[in-house]
């Protein structure tokens, strides 16, 4: 999602039902679409029970990065990352061209 409003105007728009467009659902949304294509690969994802920060209503976990060396569609993802499972609470970060997941239990 876009990144353009502040706090206070990201929870005036959640209370009214729409995006609230913070960094921070920002970042959760990233992350959302990581654990997507991860689930696309065949691994097994928990989601994060949804909390709240400042009147935004945040999804934060499992947090999943993907740096561009590693994948940058959902192609790659699934030709490097076969199997295994995430928890709620777990967080990955991968970064290089030559690197693939298999079975990976991540807690």
């Amino acid at each position: 999602s876009p990144v353009k409003s502040n706090l206070s105007d990201g929870a005036s728009l959640s209370t009214r039902g729409l995006p609230p467009m913070t960094a921070s659902t920002g970042e959760t949304d990233l992350y959302a679409a990581n654990r997507q294509l991860l689930r696309v690969a065949g691994m097994q994802v928990q989601e994060a029970a949804v909390q709240v920060f400042s009147g935004i209503p945040v999804a934060s976990g499992p947090r999943v990065v993907f740096s561009p060396s590693f994948a940058v569609g959902v192609g790659d993802v699934v030709h490097k990352v076969r199997g295994g499972s995430m928890s709620a609470r777990s967080t990955l970060i991968v970064s290089g061209p030559d690197v693939h997941i298999e079975n990976l239990e991540l807690d």
